[in-house]
């Protein structure tokens, strides 16, 4: 049942009003002992859920989810948050049942899975600052960037992702509304290192050439020269939209900053030697 019995209903507010203030301690307690009270009434296990799941701490998500669940909770966030909780505790039977619930068809695995699900933006946060990269989604709470990320950031390319399923803003991809979902946690780094290339004097036509060359080595592959860093705004009162990386910039005879992804400096050098060849321009490597 969803309405709380009378007795608790005022306790319960309290509860739910602390939590949406801040107050996330004073909360949990509260909601432990409405569970005392009325132990098979779901809401306060799923607000628990939710709570440990956005503090990281995945046994306790995953078990007021199943607590919730056990009690009747049905609701499609409820599913998901439990779905996510599994994932990041590679109980991969219970994740994919719960991902089957709200409309996945996935498949009995016995293993990690690893589907082909597009590239999505997702949102990093770290400091004050936000920044938006691309990751290729291999199940609906994975994924592995594609992008190489700002090395503030603490992430590189090729490292595998957390994901949330709650839409956060949108990038804007020609005219078209690309949903944008945030990182929960790192689950795996990758051995890539950052490194910044400057191409002097460098044309579209020769950025394209070293994008091409990069990826015949397996390298990753990102034009620094029109980063743009994004204040953090928690009032917004909609979804933020991001446009920066759908403006067509010219960038005809200018020094073009291009981050290249390896796992080491010969790497770099071996594809960057193969470019001046080609282009007859020079450059310079600075290793992040």
């Amino acid at each position: 049942m969803e309405v709380a019995p009378l007795h608790i209903q005022p306790l319960f507010k309290k509860a739910v009003a602390l939590d949406r203030q801040g107050d996330v301690y004073t909360a949990v307690k509260i909601y432990k002992k409405l569970i005392k009270l009325a132990p098979n009434w779901y809401p306060p296990y799923q607000y628990l859920s939710s709570i440990y799941k956005y503090h990281n701490d995945w046994k306790a998500a995953f078990h007021y989810g199943q607590r919730a669940i056990e009690n009747g909770a049905n609701k499609e966030d409820m599913w998901r948050n439990f779905a996510i909780a599994a994932t990041a505790l590679k109980k991969w039977q219970v994740a994919r049942s719960a991902w089957n619930k709200v409309g996945f068809q996935l498949k009995e695995v016995t293993k990690a899975p690893e589907f082909d699900m597009g590239m999505i933006p997702i949102r990093l946060r770290y400091d004050n600052f936000q920044e938006i990269i691309w990751a290729k989604q291999i199940d609906p709470a994975r994924a592995i960037i594609e992008s190489i990320p700002d090395p503030v950031s603490d992430r590189n390319y090729g490292d595998m992702l957390l994901i949330d399923f709650k839409i956060t803003g949108y990038r804007i991809i020609k005219g078209k509304k690309v949903p944008v979902y945030d990182e929960l946690e790192l689950i795996k780094r990758s051995y890539h290192r950052t490194f910044l290339v400057f191409l002097y004097d460098s044309q579209q036509n020769e950025t394209n050439l070293l994008d091409r060359l990069c990826w015949n080595e397996d390298l990753g592959f990102d034009n620094w020269s029109h980063l743009n860093e994004l204040q953090l705004n928690k009032k917004l009162t909609r979804l933020p939209e991001y446009y920066n990386e759908d403006l067509d910039f010219d960038i005809e005879g200018e020094d073009i900053r291009i981050a290249v992804a390896a796992e080491k400096m010969a790497d770099v050098e071996k594809v960057m030697q193969a470019w001046a060849a080609i282009s007859l321009k020079e450059y310079e490597i600075w290793g992040l």
